[in-house]
């Protein structure tokens, strides 16, 4: 609980710094790991 306080707390500090530029880059840092990790199941042979 206190993780999430402190991770919308931080979206609004940046928010003010950045503007509404701040909401697209922080909804995309969580998921490019995800898309590294489909990316890179996507080019491995399937009979690995």
């Amino acid at each position: 609980m206190l993780y999430i306080g402190l991770l919308v707390f931080g979206v609004q500090l940046v928010h003010n710094e950045l503007g509404d530029s701040a909401y697209l880059i922080v909804g995309i840092v969580p998921v490019l790991p995800l898309i590294f990790a489909l990316w890179r199941n996507g080019r491995r042979p399937s009979d690995a």
